[in-house]
Order: C-alpha cells, then sequence, then structure tokens
C-alpha cells in the first residue's frame, strides 16, 4: 500500500524580471529576448515541462515582440494552452509610491493584454514590493482575486499566525496572503550542478537536490507551517527557465516520501491550497515591517522628482483628462480612449518598484524622465483636443468667424473658488488692451494679462473665479474694459497676508506664524529647514554612526519681499540662503568642513475662504550626501498620527520606531502617505498635506507633536553595505551621481489647522482639493470644424458631478471599458455608515454598482439625476451609469 504524503508540494519555474535596474531597459530586453527564445523552445521540445509563469505581469510581452513580432503565434499559443502563464498585472509595481487608480488600471490594463493571447493568470502574485498597503485586499476582491503572493512586510505579529493568513482590509474585504518564506527564489538554480549554467540540460539528481527540498520544508516549519500545500519558487531575478525540472521533481518525489511535488504555475498553487479549505487567523493592517527581511523605506524620498511628477501625471489622467472624456468625449462622439490607454502605459512603466523607488543606476532613472514627458504630453493632448469639442459646442460668437475664449475646469465634486493660469497661444486677438474676462453668466472675473510686447501671443493669463460648479466647467469670454478686483477679504502688508480665517507672518529665515482668527490658536516656526547628512544609499537613510549633525535654521536671515495680493489670493515671498557642508568626507565618516550656499525661495499663500496655508519652496541643491526636510509644530499632543493611504486614511504610532523588536531591519521613524498626515487631540487638529512628497516622520516634543516632510534626499550609491540603518547590501554596490538631486527644485505642500474631527469636518476635503488643482486652457477656433451641423447648445457653466458629504472622496471618472456608459468611483473616509447623494448634470437612466474591474454586481435606484450610496464604513464603490 502506498505511503499517504504529509504535503503537496508546488514547484513553480518563473523569473522575476525587473524591466531595469542596475543595467537600463534596453540592456536588460536583450536579455528578455535571449530568456524568452529559449524558454519557448523548451516549451516546444518537452511536453512534460508543464509550464513556466512570467513574473505576474504582461509588459514583458510586448517588450518582447517589439524585437520579436514574429514569434507571437508562438506566445500566443503557449498563454492559452496554460503552459505559460501572464498578468494579472501589466507592470509589478512599488504598491506605496503609486495611487490606487494607478493599480486598478495597472490590472485591468494586464488582464486586457493577457485575456488578448489567450488567458489570465488568476494569482495575486507579487514577490518584491517594499511592503503593501493595508487597502490592497480591497483592490485584488475588486478584481476578483482571493489571494497574494508576497515576500516583504509581514511584522512579527504575522509571523505567529503562520505562512498563510486571512489578510483584512479597512472596508472589511479580505484575500488569503501567502508568504514566500524563503523568498520567490527558493528553489532557484535547484539541481544545478557546480559551474554549470541554470539553462543546462544536465541536473544533480542526487543527495544535494533532495536536501534542497528538505531544508525549505524544515525553513517552512519554523516559520509556523500552518498549511499543508506548499510553495516553491523555481527562479530569481533574470534567470531563465530550467529545463530539467520534471527529472527532478520526479526523483525527488521518489527520495523525499514527505511531500508530493507537482510542477504548475501560481495559480496551480493557489487552487490547490485553496482546495484544502485551511483555517486561516486574521489579520489587518498594513505589511510594512522589516522583521526578518529588508524593508528599505529610504525609498520613499530617493530622487523625490520622480515621485513629484509621477503624482502630477497620475492626477492629470485621473481627475481631469479621463473625467473629460467620461463627460465631453463621449458626447461629442470622440473616442481618445487609444491616447488615454496609450498615457496610461507610459506611465506605468515607470511604476515597477526600482524604477518609482529611485533605486537603480543614472540611465534607467533618464529613461523614467522621458516616459514622464511621454505620458504628460498624450494626455494633455487630450485635454485640449476634448477642450476644443466642448468650445464647439458653446453658443459663442460667430459660426464662421475666429473665436477665443478660456475653458476652466473644477476637477472637485464641490464649487469652490479657483485661481487658474493659462497660456495664450494662436490667438485672433491681437489689440492691446486693457482687456477682462466674463464669465458665461455673466459674471466679471478678476484677471490679469501678462504677455511680451504687448501682444497676445505667448502671453499668459491669470484669473480667479470664486464660483467654480462641482467637478465641472465653466467657460469666460474676452471684453474690452478695466478688470475687475480680487476679493476684498485679501489683504498684504509688510511680510504678513491674510484672509477671513488665517493671518500669516513670513519670517527671514523661512519660517511662518500663523494665527487661526476664530480659534485664537497659534502657530510659530512652520516650516522650520533641518538638513542633515545622509551616508545611506538609494534603498535607506543613514546618518553616520558618530558625530551625526543636523543644522537647523532659526537664526537664519534672508530678506522678506513685500506681501502683495493677486487676483485669488494673497502672497509673500522670502529669499533664505542654506549654509550646508558640501558633502560627506572623503572617508565617509563625518560631514565636510566645506560649506556651500544653497538658495532656497519660499513663497507662502493664502486663497479666499480657505483654512490653509500654502508654500512654494524652491531650492537649488549645491550639496550632497544630505537630507533636507520642513518641520510644523502643530501644538497637538497625540500619542497617533493619521496618514492618507489608497482610499482610505489610517492610524499609526507618532514614532513607529519606538518600541520595537529588534528586527532585521529596525522599523524607520520615517513613513509613507499618499498625500496627507495628520493629528488631532481634544476637538483640534493639523494637517499637512503635499504634491508628490510621500515621507513624513512626526517627532513628540514636549508642547505637541512636530510633524516633518522630506523635500531632498540626495546619496549617491545604488547600495551600500555600511549603513547604521541596515546590516548588509540591498543591491549592488554602484555609483548613482544623479541620485544626488543637484539643481534647482520646487515643492509644494500646505498647512491646515482645523476643529473636530479631520474626516468630518471638511478639513480632508479642503486638504486633498489642494492636491488637485483646478486647469484651465485657452479654445481659439477658425470656424466650426468638421461637424459644421452640430448644434452649438452647450451650457456656458455646468456641474457634472457634485457630492454632499465631506466624508465621502471622488476617486476617479471614466468612461466604461466596454465603451457604453461611465463608471464614477468613490470612497468613504468615515469609520462609520454613510448615506451619500451624488447628483450629475444629466438624467440618468441606470445605474449599478460593481466591483472595481467594473463587473456589475447590483442594480442601484435612481432618481432623476441623482444617485444615492449607502456607505459602509471605509467602502471604495464603483457605479456604472448611463
Amino acid at each position: 500500500m502506498r505511503r499517504q504524503r504529509k504535503y503537496e508540494g508546488w514547484v513553480v519555474p518563473h523569473t522575476h524580471w525587473d524591466r531595469a535596474w542596475y543595467f537600463s531597459f534596453e540592456i536588460v530586453r536583450t536579455w528578455l529576448v535571449n530568456t524568452t527564445d529559449k524558454l519557448l523552445k523548451i516549451l516546444e521540445s518537452n511536453p512534460d515541462y508543464k509550464a513556466f509563469s512570467f513574473d505576474g505581469q504582461t509588459s514583458v510581452l510586448e517588450d518582447y515582440l517589439e524585437v520579436r513580432p514574429e514569434k507571437e503565434a508562438d506566445l500566443k499559443k503557449a498563454v492559452k494552452s496554460g503552459r505559460l502563464a501572464v498578468g494579472p498585472w501589466y507592470v509589478l509595481s512599488d504598491m506605496y509610491l503609486v495611487s490606487g487608480e494607478s493599480l486598478i488600471r495597472n490590472l485591468m490594463t494586464g488582464r486586457r493584454i493577457a485575456k488578448r493571447f489567450g488567458r489570465v493568470m488568476n494569482a495575486g502574485y507579487v514577490p518584491d514590493p517594499f511592503g503593501h498597503p493595508a487597502t490592497m485586499p480591497s483592490i485584488l476582491a475588486g478584481f476578483g482575486l482571493d489571494n497574494y503572493i508576497y515576500m516583504r512586510g509581514a511584522p512579527k505579529e504575522v509571523y505567529k499566525l503562520g505562512i498563510v493568513i486571512k489578510w483584512v482590509a479597512p472596508d472589511g474585504a479580505s484575500v488569503m496572503a501567502i508568504r514566500q518564506v524563503s523568498g520567490y527564489g527558493s528553489l532557484c538554480a535547484w539541481g544545478v550542478k557546480e559551474g554549470r549554467a541554470v539553462d543546462d540540460s544536465d541536473s544533480d539528481h542526487g543527495e544535494r537536490a533532495w536536501g534542497r527540498v528538505r531544508g525549505e520544508i524544515d525553513g517552512m516549519k519554523k516559520n509556523n507551517m500552518n498549511v499543508s500545500v506548499l510553495l516553491f519558487n523555481n527562479g530569481v531575478d533574470h534567470f531563465p527557465a530550467q529545463p530539467t525540472i520534471p527529472d527532478l521533481i520526479r526523483s525527488t518525489n521518489r527520495k523525499v516520501p514527505e511531500v508530493l511535488l507537482k510542477q504548475g504555475t501560481f495559480e496551480d498553487y493557489v487552487n490547490a491550497l485553496r482546495s484544502t479549505r485551511p483555517r486561516l487567523k486574521s489579520f489587518s493592517g498594513e505589511l510594512h515591517s522589516g522583521y526578518m527581511s529588508h524593508i528599505l523605506s529610504g525609498v520613499f524620498s530617493a530622487r523625490m522628482w520622480i515621485k513629484q511628477q509621477n503624482f502630477e501625471c497620475q492626477r492629470l489622467l485621473e481627475r481631469v483628462a479621463e473625467p473629460l472624456d467620461a463627460f465631453v468625449g463621449r458626447g461629442a462622439g470622440v473616442d481618445l480612449s487609444g491616447s488615454l490607454r496609450y498615457a496610461w502605459k507610459t506611465l506605468l512603466k515607470n511604476h515597477p518598484h526600482d524604477d518609482i523607488c529611485g533605486c537603480s543606476v543614472d540611465e534607467t532613472h533618464d529613461d523614467n524622465a522621458c516616459n514622464f514627458r511621454q505620458s504628460r504630453q498624450a494626455t494633455t493632448g487630450v485635454v485640449y483636443r476634448l477642450s476644443e469639442e466642448l468650445g464647439r459646442d458653446l453658443p459663442i460668437g460667430e459660426e464662421d468667424k475666429p473665436r477665443d475664449f478660456i475653458v476652466g475646469y473644477n476637477p472637485e465634486p464641490y464649487e469652490r473658488g479657483c485661481e487658474m493660469n493659462v497660456i495664450i497661444r494662436n490667438s485672433s486677438l491681437k489689440e492691446p488692451g486693457p482687456w477682462r474676462l466674463r464669465r458665461g453668466d455673466g459674471r466679471l472675473v478678476p484677471a490679469v494679462f501678462s504677455g511680451e510686447c504687448n501682444t497676445w501671443e505667448g502671453g499668459s493669463l491669470k484669473f480667479f473665479d470664486e464660483a467654480m460648479p462641482a467637478c465641472g466647467y465653466a467657460a469666460y469670454v474676452f471684453e474690452k474694459g478695466k478688470p475687475t478686483g480680487p476679493p476684498r477679504e485679501l489683504k498684504a502688508k509688510g511680510g504678513t497676508i491674510e484672509n477671513a480665517i488665517l493671518k500669516a507672518t513670513l519670517n527671514p529665515n523661512g519660517t511662518v506664524d500663523l494665527v487661526e482668527k476664530d480659534t485664537r490658536r497659534r502657530f510659530r516656526g512652520l516650516n522650520l529647514f533641518e538638513d542633515t547628512e545622509d551616508c545611506g544609499d538609494e534603498y535607506d537613510y543613514s546618518p553616520l554612526r558618530k558625530n551625526s549633525k543636523t543644522l537647523t535654521f532659526e537664526k537664519t536671515k534672508g530678506r522678506v519681499g513685500k506681501a502683495r495680493v493677486s487676483v485669488g489670493a494673497a502672497e509673500v515671498t522670502a529669499k533664505v540662503v542654506l549654509r550646508i557642508p558640501r558633502s560627506l568626507s572623503s572617508d565617509r565618516r563625518s560631514r565636510s568642513r566645506q560649506i556651500v550656499s544653497v538658495p532656497v525661495s519660499v513663497t507662502i499663500c493664502l486663497r479666499p475662504g480657505l483654512r490653509r496655508l500654502e508654500f512654494k519652496t524652491t531650492v537649488d541643491n549645491r550639496a550632497e550626501d544630505h537630507r533636507l526636510r520642513a518641520w510644523f509644530p502643530t501644538r497637538v499632543i497625540a500619542r497617533k498620527v493619521l496618514a492618507s493611504t489608497h482610499f482610505a486614511v489610517i492610524e499609526r504610532p507618532v514614532d513607529p520606531s519606538k518600541g520595537t523588536d529588534k528586527d532585521d531591519q529596525a522599523t524607520s521613524p520615517t513613513q509613507h502617505m499618499d498625500e496627507l498626515v495628520a493629528v488631532q487631540s481634544k476637538g483640534r487638529g493639523c494637517t499637512v498635506v503635499t504634491k508628490g512628497l510621500p515621507e513624513y516622520e512626526g517627532r513628540e516634543e514636549r508642547d505637541g507633536v512636530a510633524l516633518g516632510i522630506t523635500l531632498l534626499r540626495c546619496v549617491g550609491w545604488l547600495s551600500r553595505d555600511d549603513l547604521a540603518t541596515r546590516c548588509c547590501g540591498a543591491g549592488p554596490s554602484l555609483s548613482t551621481p544623479g541620485g544626488q538631486c543637484p539643481g534647482r527644485h520646487v515643492f509644494e505642500y500646505a498647512f491646515l489647522p482645523y476643529s473636530g474631527e479631520l474626516v468630518s469636518s471638511g478639513a480632508a476635503v479642503c486638504a486633498m482639493g489642494f492636491t488637485v488643482p483646478p486647469l484651465a486652457a485657452h479654445v481659439s477656433l477658425r470656424g466650426m470644424g468638421p461637424d459644421r451641423t452640430r448644434p452649438r447648445t452647450a451650457a456656458m457653466l455646468k456641474s457634472w458631478l457634485s457630492i454632499d458629504r465631506p466624508e465621502v472622496m471622488l476617486s476617479s471618472i471614466k468612461r466604461c471599458e466596454n465603451g457604453s456608459g461611465y463608471a464614477v468611483r468613490v470612497y468613504n473616509l468615515s469609520s462609520k455608515r454613510v448615506t451619500a447623494t451624488l447628483t450629475f448634470g444629466e438624467r440618468l437612466r441606470s445605474a449599478r454598482l460593481a466591483r472595481l474591474d467594473e463587473t456589475p454586481i447590483r442594480k442601484l435606484k435612481v432618481s432623476g439625476n441623482s444617485l444615492v450610496l449607502n456607505m459602509k464604513p471605509r467602502e471604495i464603490a464603483t457605479a456604472l451609469l448611463s
């Protein structure tokens, strides 16, 4: 009688494919072509070689076929048969440093391509990101995925629960989270003889190969193995397929009676594990601990320009171009889906962790800059095209004569005051001023025009509309006459500016003293610059082991300019010079004695009716090996901070590094935020919000918590092995002079005091509004264009969507993937149930609640142009509308 095996083991041949890292993309692609050529030969010649997994992504298929287009049929045959597993992702993205919407587009794009090739691998395989946000189970569940295969980030608490857990998101969604105990290369080069290549046809079928399997099983047992179906990864970074796997499995099954090995894909493994119905313990929260593996949190601030440009590109796509396409393009019968998909795919190519994290060689990040530029230009082209389409429908001027006007967009789902800048190009208006701007409903708006040589061409226009329609547009026409003045509540005198709510004084050292008028709260020393040496690398910050030197600039004296009131803001600027050590010393044991001057310009701004102090800081970085931050003393005594993540705000300790165990890599006091971090206590709170600056630190001081944001972290090495914050290297030790971030950088952030609670008080809405600025376009039409028969019946101003609850945030508006109707996604930031009314600018025929992948769930009741959503705590809701 055959003895029953204790374990079932799945050997999954794969390659972990970084599209670029320590070599640039085009160099790595030559490896990809060679690897894929050999893989296709193995699949064709050896029917016993059951399957190979291509790292959970599909971009590699496109990368390969650009060089080998004649191989498309072979790839499709392999994918359709299930022997080559691809998807569900387009690229293996970092999970923190991109938006929640980009992760959704990543899955949508990856699944679309995989389906075109024949089959999608339904496994949430993400082998190597540097941590996992708490809301990932919600995103996966939104695509019908009930599993997540990961390596890094599990805290000690999760290790105690087992190698497989039930991971629960804030909204209650859950997945089966599977930790790869020995990483994603547990059986890499299995049985390969010493000195032989991995893809050699000869293997060692002796005790070394069998002992490797026994050793992996023993390692899982020591890690609280709580399942009987085990995962063995045969592959690692850029490794080719190993043709001897079927023979190794047969010999091991004869010699290791404890386990029955099978070859398959990650989906095969998950299906086998699910079929055993394992009893799993639950865990809620993010997986971002350095316990037993490096978490490398310094990537939140490496090459900060990458994070800023990515933030800008995401916002332009998610909140401007896609909504315009949904409302204007759909109505005009203009199909720009190809352009939008191109813009998204180009942007997504910058989202693999070695790219977006800023932890690669300079050549890789030079390519990132090109991708950002192409994505931004493609998206801007869509915005201008749709602005013209809208303009053709507006009843402005005579049909066959040139028409010049402005269209302004407010992406936020509530009416608000908006100051906008627009470049004038190809204008038919040639007369000198004075000119003024009148909104479509007859209201004059404050405006100022600046041009070259008193002509329109190449000039710019700044204007302010105090009541822009919620998530909508307004059209503005030019007329001769004296411009109207700015709002009266704005005041400026000396170095002080104020609106009806706040009064701010800019000091010569770049700090700000702020008074909240209604509560009489006072804040001193906001935006205090702090500079510390950084002898780390692109993966991690590290201070000196001895003689660490931190500089603050309270006593620095710069020059404060004269405060001024523009069309929609009160502003004042200070110019400061920070004197900073040039670099580390040559032996890297101290900061250099040579001092360099780093010019800094700080402009602060108050807008009408907003409890928000805005900063625009420009730094001309001339120093190396340092970290520059800005600090905000909040005077709020608290033990916790609130930080935004994908579709949620989560709670963390002020300093999570305190009281942690002796981890493999100690928890860093710096942490990630999507846009904002806040502290609140006893009905008072403060928040700092940024545009693309994702690293913060909380510091408990005597009179309350201080919040710091990182502006620059400048290092010259991809990886080093001598850091005080990490035990060993994290990659190849290569020089990366571009990581020193020389030159001019512009940072935008804001400080908001509030009363009550962050979400219900509306403070979160005001803060998030800072990150979603309005946009205006100059439209210059010569006649009616190709469709002269279309009636010009569009309203001169219109709201497409408004939301009546501050707890409910708008995430996206886009055309449905199937081309019919449009999808609106919102999320409830509150920990309570909320009933929200969404009011649209057109009558709704039907509405359906859907998953994130736009699979319908059930019908929703509509009433005229309104939709009522009863939202669970922290729920993400997608509605398909027509």
